[in-house]
């Protein structure tokens, strides 16, 4: 997180998982194309 966002950023640990949840909450059907990978983080594929 200090990549994107730099050291002056505060947040709790779990803030971009948070976010993916409620993107994934959103975007209906599309939600499984977003894939966790552990260790890293996460993907989009196309599962068409």
């Amino acid at each position: 997180m200090e990549a994107v966002w730099g050291y002056e950023y505060y947040s709790a640990d779990r803030t971009v998982d948070w976010q993916i949840k409620q993107l994934r909450s959103h975007i209906g059907k599309c939600r499984d194309n977003i894939v966790t990978v552990r260790g890293v983080g996460y993907k989009f594929e196309n599962k068409e």
